[in-house]
């Protein structure tokens, strides 16, 4: 459940998409596609990384930030079986 509400922000939501195109990104390189202050992206990094949608991967003072696509595809997964047993119980 907090996968979707960390994705239900469509900055977020963005923000993984970004870094599913690219596989990981410094933050710097997140700020410079995001029209917001560091303090704000950093905000919405916790959020993604609290959610368990992040890895975060220190390199000396730099931060690189890639997907756990296995966390998102597990939540996906989860909200089709729930439709699946929602529409099943419509039947």
């Amino acid at each position: 459940m907090r996968v979707l509400r960390a994705l239900a922000d469509p900055t977020r939501y963005r923000m993984v998409v970004e870094l599913a195109a690219a596989e990981e990104l410094s933050c710097g390189q997140i700020g410079e596609r995001f029209p917001l202050a560091q303090p704000t992206i950093s905000h919405h990094i916790k959020i993604l990384t609290d959610a368990g949608l992040l890895h975060v991967r220190r390199q000396g003072q730099h931060s690189f930030i890639s997907l756990r696509r296995e966390v998102l595809q597990q939540a996906l997964a989860g909200v089709g079986r729930q439709l699946s047993m929602h529409s099943d119980q419509q039947a």
